[in-house]
Protein backbone atom coordinates (compact mmCIF):
# COMPACT_ATOMS: atom_id res chain seq x y z
CA UNK A 1 0.00 0.00 0.00
CA UNK A 2 2.91 2.26 0.92
CA UNK A 3 4.16 1.75 -2.64
CA UNK A 4 1.41 2.76 -4.28
CA UNK A 5 1.05 5.67 -2.48
CA UNK A 6 4.22 6.75 -2.92
CA UNK A 7 3.73 5.99 -6.41
CA UNK A 8 0.71 8.14 -6.69
CA UNK A 9 2.29 10.73 -4.94
CA UNK A 10 5.44 10.62 -7.43
CA UNK A 11 2.61 10.53 -11.01
CA UNK A 12 0.46 13.63 -9.59
CA UNK A 13 3.21 16.17 -8.87
CA UNK A 14 5.12 14.80 -12.33
CA UNK A 15 1.66 15.71 -13.90
CA UNK A 16 1.12 18.70 -12.44
CA UNK A 17 5.04 20.34 -12.25
CA UNK A 18 5.38 22.70 -15.34
CA UNK A 19 8.35 23.71 -17.06
CA UNK A 20 8.50 26.77 -19.79
CA UNK A 21 8.02 25.23 -23.47
CA UNK A 22 10.13 27.34 -25.61
CA UNK A 23 7.76 26.15 -29.05
CA UNK A 24 8.09 27.93 -31.95
CA UNK A 25 5.17 28.92 -34.37
CA UNK A 26 6.77 29.00 -38.22
CA UNK A 27 10.16 26.62 -39.31
CA UNK A 28 12.03 29.97 -39.45
CA UNK A 29 11.38 30.37 -36.10
CA UNK A 30 12.67 27.49 -35.01
CA UNK A 31 16.19 28.17 -36.93
CA UNK A 32 16.77 31.16 -35.04
CA UNK A 33 15.96 28.59 -31.88
CA UNK A 34 18.12 26.31 -33.16
CA UNK A 35 21.19 28.93 -33.73
CA UNK A 36 20.79 30.50 -30.34
CA UNK A 37 20.87 26.72 -28.49
CA UNK A 38 23.66 25.74 -30.83
CA UNK A 39 25.80 28.39 -30.13
CA UNK A 40 25.05 27.95 -26.59
CA UNK A 41 26.74 24.12 -27.11
CA UNK A 42 29.65 24.78 -29.19
CA UNK A 43 27.93 22.99 -32.74
CA UNK A 44 28.71 25.54 -35.02
CA UNK A 45 25.49 24.65 -37.66
CA UNK A 46 22.50 26.09 -37.11
CA UNK A 47 20.40 25.79 -39.76
CA UNK A 48 17.45 23.14 -38.91
CA UNK A 49 17.64 21.27 -42.65
CA UNK A 50 21.45 20.48 -42.28
CA UNK A 51 20.65 19.52 -38.50
CA UNK A 52 17.94 17.12 -40.14
CA UNK A 53 20.18 15.90 -42.77
CA UNK A 54 23.24 15.23 -40.80
CA UNK A 55 20.47 13.12 -38.35
CA UNK A 56 19.08 11.05 -41.28
CA UNK A 57 22.85 10.56 -42.11
CA UNK A 58 23.78 8.73 -38.59
CA UNK A 59 20.31 6.71 -39.00
CA UNK A 60 21.61 5.61 -42.41
CA UNK A 61 24.73 4.31 -41.28
CA UNK A 62 23.49 2.77 -37.97
CA UNK A 63 21.07 0.90 -40.51
CA UNK A 64 23.97 0.06 -42.35
CA UNK A 65 25.93 -0.92 -39.48
CA UNK A 66 23.05 -3.20 -38.57
CA UNK A 67 22.27 -5.15 -41.78
CA UNK A 68 26.15 -5.92 -41.82
CA UNK A 69 25.88 -7.87 -38.32
CA UNK A 70 23.25 -9.28 -39.23
CA UNK A 71 24.40 -10.38 -42.57
CA UNK A 72 27.30 -11.68 -40.54
CA UNK A 73 25.55 -13.58 -37.51
CA UNK A 74 22.86 -15.44 -40.34
CA UNK A 75 26.09 -16.38 -42.78
CA UNK A 76 28.11 -17.86 -39.41
CA UNK A 77 24.91 -19.20 -38.05
CA UNK A 78 23.97 -20.65 -41.63
CA UNK A 79 27.97 -22.22 -41.18
CA UNK A 80 27.84 -23.92 -38.24
CA UNK A 81 24.35 -25.40 -39.24
CA UNK A 82 25.81 -29.11 -39.66
CA UNK A 83 23.42 -30.02 -41.98
CA UNK A 84 20.71 -29.35 -40.14
CA UNK A 85 17.86 -27.95 -41.55
CA UNK A 86 16.18 -25.88 -38.92
CA UNK A 87 19.33 -23.76 -38.01
CA UNK A 88 19.54 -23.34 -41.68
CA UNK A 89 16.26 -22.36 -42.24
CA UNK A 90 16.30 -19.83 -39.34
CA UNK A 91 19.70 -18.12 -41.23
CA UNK A 92 18.06 -17.87 -44.23
CA UNK A 93 15.08 -16.16 -42.96
CA UNK A 94 17.80 -13.70 -40.99
CA UNK A 95 19.44 -13.35 -44.52
CA UNK A 96 16.07 -12.90 -46.40
CA UNK A 97 14.71 -10.40 -43.48
CA UNK A 98 17.88 -8.31 -43.41
CA UNK A 99 17.74 -8.04 -47.12
CA UNK A 100 14.14 -6.46 -47.09
CA UNK A 101 14.48 -4.41 -44.32
CA UNK A 102 17.77 -2.57 -46.77
CA UNK A 103 15.38 -2.44 -49.71
CA UNK A 104 12.63 -0.76 -47.54
CA UNK A 105 15.09 1.58 -46.16
CA UNK A 106 16.67 2.55 -49.54
CA UNK A 107 12.89 2.92 -51.10
CA UNK A 108 11.60 5.31 -48.13
CA UNK A 109 15.09 7.22 -49.12
CA UNK A 110 14.42 7.16 -52.89
CA UNK A 111 10.49 8.42 -52.21
CA UNK A 112 11.73 11.35 -49.91
CA UNK A 113 14.47 12.60 -52.29
CA UNK A 114 11.86 12.00 -55.32
CA UNK A 115 8.97 14.20 -53.26
CA UNK A 116 11.84 16.46 -52.39
CA UNK A 117 13.51 17.33 -55.71
CA UNK A 118 10.56 17.12 -57.72
CA UNK A 119 7.48 17.99 -55.96
CA UNK A 120 8.64 20.53 -53.50
CA UNK A 121 11.69 21.77 -55.12
CA UNK A 122 15.03 22.42 -54.10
Amino acid sequence: MRKFLVTSFFIVVSLLSFTNVYAKKTLNDATSALNTVSQKTGIDKGDLPSVIGDTVKMLFVAVGLLFFGLMVYAGVRWMTARDKAESVDKARNTMIAAVLGLIILLASYAVTVFIQNKIIGS
